[in-house]
């Protein structure tokens, strides 16, 4: 079983290396990203990751508000949230 991951950071150079730093490793995959904290919960509740990797200080939500909504929001479906 893959692990399903959602990134969100509001530069696009990080996205680009996380991307690429993950890009062939078999037992994870990139289900979403974004470059804006308002649209973390919209990609959770639609792509239903397993793990979220946030900027602390995104744009438009950050990952330490969009961490707390996504876990209020989620609650019971097993998402972590992790912090940049």
């Amino acid at each position: 079983m893959r692990l399903k991951l959602l990134i969100a950071d509001d530069h696009q150079l990080m996205l680009d290396a996380i991307r690429m730093a993950l890009d062939g490793t078999e037992d994870m995959e990139i289900v979403g990203e974004t470059t804006s904290g308002a649209q973390v919960l919209p990609l959770v509740r639609n792509t239903s990751p397993d793990v979220v990797l946030l900027d602390c200080g995104c744009r438009g939500l950050d990952g330490l508000a969009a961490s707390r909504h996504s876990a209020s929001a989620t609650r019971g479906q097993g998402h972590r949230a992790v912090g940049t």
